[in-house]
């Protein structure tokens, strides 16, 4: 499939180490790997001293998600827009005008969510890995730490201790998991504090309701409003 294809593409950002290779190996001069989160400004993957983050360095590739911010995920369908009309010209009325269409429903469906996080007196919430900067600032959310600093390194002893000591002083009243990760350390914290596990997903039909992009963004927002809200 990938020999015969024109077009792949890819994220970025470290994301799909896999594609090089998938390329090589496909021995097609006419593929074209279309990277979708060009021109996005990223965040550091690592937080500063007072655990905010912040824009991406030279030295730091920066923070992955960037689909987890509807404004980055318009510039990454331009970007799929324009790459289906330089293969496919015959077209390019219809890819724009669909791309226009879907582009409405995103800045609708954003000033919704954004209308309801604003009505919440308490946006903090404590994340399982760092998948939701991009996320939260955009709707207004504060993460107050992170289980994983780094994704894939499991926390010490230490880190868990010191989470479990800012939720309680903090009075944080909601902890965010992602369905594609074991809960087992969420749930730990959210039993010593009484902090509320809210299990949400990075992907598209991770969860019942989230089948499409805009799904996912409803229910994200959405589930953790009301966590925030209820607790």
């Amino acid at each position: 499939a990938v020999r015969r294809a024109r077009l792949l593409f890819e994220i970025g950002i470290g994301l799909e180490v896999w594609v090089s290779s998938l390329v090589k190996n496909a021995g097609s001069a006419s593929l074209r790997v279309v990277t979708t989160s060009k021109g996005i400004a990223l965040l550091r993957d690592r937080p500063n001293n007072e655990g905010e983050l912040q824009a991406a360095e030279e030295e730091d590739r920066g923070n992955p998600h960037v689909w987890m911010d509807p404004e980055n995920a318009t510039t990454m369908m331009r970007h799929i827009t324009e790459a289906l009309i330089q293969v496919d010209q015959a077209h390019a009325t219809e890819y724009r005008s669909n791309q226009a269409s879907y582009l409405r429903k995103l800045d609708q469906l954003r000033g919704e969510l954004s209308d309801r996080v604003k009505r919440l007196a308490d946006r903090r919430f404590i994340a399982h890995h760092p998948a939701w900067p991009y996320f939260a600032r955009r709707f207004g959310f504060q993460i107050v730490g992170t289980i994983q600093p780094q994704s894939g390194s499991e926390p010490s002893a230490l880190h868990l201790h010191g989470l479990i000591t800012t939720i309680k002083k903090e009075r944080i009243k909601v902890v965010v998991s992602e369905i594609q990760l074991s809960q087992k350390i969420p749930e730990l914290l959210a039993k010593e504090t009484g902090a509320r596990l809210v299990v949400l997903t990075t992907l598209p039909g991770g969860l019942p309701h989230t089948e499409t992009y805009l799904d996912m963004l409803r229910y994200n927002v959405l589930q953790l409003a009301d966590a925030l809200d209820a607790v």
